[in-house]
């Protein structure tokens, strides 16, 4: 675990110096991350994590069944890392998509399982950019 929370850190700390550099030389625009989630009464959605730039509840819309979160972030290598945190009733679950700048990031819907704890996510450090 430890390795794994170095591995982030050094990741967060290239991420972020590479991308305040390009903002500040280039005028970069970050890209924009949309995340849907299928809305489960059974399940909260705490936190949604894009690289580093943190989405909460208040930061959320719901509307028509599903939760939208559009997140802003810079991303200077070809992937990046998400992290959506969920609480909730054990062995619930929901699904999601992302787009990245208006494109498909996973090729079909990702779940996020609820376990016995009451705690859930999803979690990926490498995402690849579309």
């Amino acid at each position: 675990m430890t390795e794994i929370n170095k591995m982030l850190t050094d990741a967060f700390w290239i991420n972020r110096t590479l991308g305040n550099t390009m903002d500040q030389i280039a005028g970069v625009d970050p890209f924009v991350f949309v995340i849907t989630i299928e809305v489960n009464p059974a399940i909260t959605i705490v936190i949604v994590n894009v690289n580093g730039v943190r989405a909460k509840q208040e930061d959320f819309k719901v509307e028509d069944g599903k939760i939208t979160c559009t997140v802003k972030a810079m991303v200077s290598t070809l992937d990046f890392l998400l992290i959506i945190e969920a609480t909730g009733e054990p062995e619930t679950e929901t699904s999601f998509n992302l787009t990245c700048d208006g494109q498909k990031v996973f090729s079909s819907d990702k779940k996020i399982r609820i376990t016995g704890t009451g705690k859930g996510s999803f979690s990926e450090q490498n995402v690849p950019l579309p």
